[in-house]
């Protein structure tokens, strides 16, 4: 059995591409659909804090939405409004958040063309954490600040 024709595969990519799509837009939608996370809980899972962060940016006006995971680039939840698109990386852990995270949300938001880069956490950052993310203009949050990520943006956007 030979190779397949350059069109046959040109054929199946494309098909795998409508595939691939048919099913990002059936999760996002089942994820739209689902009843909303009103408050933190620590009983929830990293992809329930995603949600919930996503959630928290819509009750703020944002049209935020979580990202498949296994094509996140750094990526967990991508945000926008009035035209300024924002990459969240959400850490829900027991310890301080270190660099690791920062240096995602720097690659996300370079591959994303995003305005800004936030790592949101329930927790604290690293000394390590602080100082790569100034480096980096990378926004450091508690899941708290988010109802107030317009404002933090503003002061972020006046320092520059």
């Amino acid at each position: 059995m030979g190779h397949p024709a350059p069109s046959e595969n040109a054929e199946f990519l494309r098909d795998r591409g409508i595939i691939v799509t048919l099913i990002e837009n059936h999760i996002d939608s089942a994820m739209q659909n689902r009843p909303p996370f009103q408050t933190f809980s620590d009983d929830m899972t990293p992809s329930e804090f995603e949600t919930f962060c996503a959630e928290e940016l819509r009750r703020s006006g944002w049209n935020a939405r979580v990202t498949i995971q296994s094509r996140d680039q750094g990526v967990d939840v991508i945000a926008e409004k009035h035209g300024v698109r924002v990459v969240l990386q959400c850490k829900l852990y027991s310890n301080p958040v270190g660099n690791k995270a920062v240096q995602e949300a720097a690659a996300g938001k370079a591959h994303e063309q995003a305005h800004h880069g936030v790592v949101v956490t329930n927790n604290r950052f690293t000394p390590a954490a602080e100082q790569l993310a100034s480096t980096n203009e990378i926004l450091l949050l508690h899941y708290r600040d988010l109802r107030d990520l317009d404002n933090l943006l503003r002061g972020v956007c006046a320092k520059e």
